[in-house]
């Protein structure tokens, strides 16, 4: 929220303007809570991923290939290894997504808000 003299208010908009200092702690964050659904073995939403044929929880190192990082005014999530054949489905096997493809969930959202918050309140 903004709040205070309108002083006050342009200083705040005009660092508002400055998004790459934001871009990065988001980064950090999105990095962050991917990693951590990927890890418990879920979606970006948090829906569990289909088990493998003998019953065991699939990419159980999933976390290990993903990164984000700031490149000017956007977030770029990277999935690497053999996660990404699963991510999109493989062989005849469920997709397990990864990363997200087509939207930002609510959880990552959340993460990206995180990220941009602690700049804009000057916390390290």
């Amino acid at each position: 929220m903004i709040q205070g003299s309108l002083g006050a208010i342009y200083t705040q908009l005009d660092a508002l303007a400055d998004v790459p200092q934001y871009v990065a702690p988001a980064a950090v964050e999105v990095q962050a809570q991917l990693r951590r659904t990927a890890s418990a073995g879920t979606t970006p939403d948090g829906v569990p991923w289909a088990p493998t044929k003998d019953g065991r929880r699939p990419m159980t190192n999933a976390g290990k290939a993903i990164t984000a990082r700031a490149a000017g005014n956007n977030v770029i999530v990277e999935l690497t290894g053999p996660e990404v054949f699963h991510h999109h489905g493989v062989r005849g096997a469920p997709p397990r997504p990864v990363i997200p493809t087509d939207k930002i969930g609510e959880t990552l959202g959340q993460a990206i808000r995180r990220g941009v918050v602690k700049p804009f309140r000057g916390q390290k």
